[in-house]
């Protein structure tokens, strides 16, 4: 993406918001929350994950970056807590299993 290669923040994020505003999906959200996380912009990105959570809530993609964001907003320690609830939720999802296994 050319905006990408020039160091458009902004001009991305414009791009990402406006596909969200044109098609609210669970997978366009979720794209512009982790824009957000990337940029630490960690409420911005909550607020993404929760529409798209609100969308698909057993997405295991959802889930991950809900993980993701918990590490890079508090540690490590967060994002192992975050995915063994989503296990003990969701006992026969491996793709948790194995998802946490990757941050231990």
């Amino acid at each position: 993406m050319k905006l990408k290669r020039q160091g458009n923040k902004t001009g991305q994020e414009e791009v990402l918001r406006q596909i969200v505003e044109i098609e609210p999906s669970a997978e366009h959200r979720l794209a512009l929350a982790q824009f957000f996380a990337l940029e630490s912009r960690f409420n911005a990105a909550e607020a993404e994950l929760e529409a798209a959570s609100e969308a698909d809530p057993d997405d295991l993609t959802i889930l991950t970056a809900w993980a993701d964001l918990a590490a890079r907003r508090a540690g490590t320690d967060a994002a192992v807590a975050l995915y063994r609830a989503f296990i003990e939720e969701r006992p026969d999802q491996d793709q948790l299993k194995f998802a946490l296994s990757t941050v231990l």
